[in-house]
């Protein structure tokens, strides 16, 4: 697949995060886009270094987010797996609040592989969840990936490789958040985050794909309570263990 994105390594800017009237600390976003995040492995989001980054998977909420008018928040599934090794094991993480990021820059994906500050997310083995996994060949022409993905990201549910850069090339740019709140395997539950119940309904709606919130109502009701909560790392990724789990079994 052939794309050509971003300026020759020469000649390629320093990105500055774009202005809006979503800054973490005051005002709010046009919109939230809501989705359900299936897979928490450390990969999508990736939190390495401090910055969450959302660079595979989600093509949509990658290509149409508007950076610096609106933020992105993710759901558990309601069949999460959590094991395979002796059998697969699977919980209820749908009324759970995974992440949530403050999107203020979105980077080719060359640029994204090129640019020092993720040098850290690019992957080094197939247990490393780094998501900064392309760049263009040397005619500048075409992506290639990483030799190191992990086997969950390459494989489907029943455990088949798949075109994993299919997905990940129909839109392929990464975006990245300094703002963040990110729990993980300690994401709180709805029921106790104290949002109103119109609110929380709004996000369990989330299905296939992502929604879209424009409800002003519910956008204020969701950053408020994100206010309150302190930003950065409060957990990790809770199905951390299925990378190694993955490796060793496909």
């Amino acid at each position: 697949m052939k794309v050509h994105t971003g300026l020759p390594n020469a000649s390629r800017p320093t990105p500055k995060p774009a202005q809006g009237n979503a800054a973490p600390g005051k005002g709010y976003p046009d919109a939230l886009r809501v989705y359900v995040e299936p897979w928490d492995t450390g990969m999508a989001p990736n939190i390495t270094g401090g910055v969450c980054t959302l660079a595979t998977c989600k093509p949509a909420i990658r290509r149409c987010t508007k950076i610096g008018h609106e933020w992105i928040l993710a759901t558990g599934a309601v069949k999460t797996l959590m094991h395979v090794e002796g059998g697969k094991k699977f919980e209820n993480w749908k009324d759970r609040i995974n992440y949530a990021m403050v999107p203020d820059e979105r980077l080719s994906y060359d640029d994204y592989f090129h640019d020092p500050r993720f040098a850290a997310k690019i992957p080094h083995t197939r247990q490393d969840p780094g998501d900064n996994l392309y760049h263009l060949d040397a005619a500048g022409k075409k992506y290639q990936a990483v030799d190191c993905v992990n086997k969950i990201h390459s494989t489907n549910d029943r455990m088949e490789p798949i075109d994993f850069t299919r997905v990940d090339l129909s839109a392929p740019e990464a975006l990245v958040a300094h703002d963040f709140w990110y729990w993980g395997d300690h994401a709180p539950h709805l029921s106790e985050t104290g949002l109103k119940p119109k609110t929380i309904q709004t996000i369990l709606h989330a299905k296939r794909g992502h929604l879209v919130v424009r409800d002003p109502e519910v956008i204020k009701d969701v950053v408020d309570w994100l206010r309150t909560q302190k930003p950065g790392i409060h957990g990790q990724p809770r199905q951390r263990q299925l990378l190694s789990e993955f490796d060793a079994i496909v």
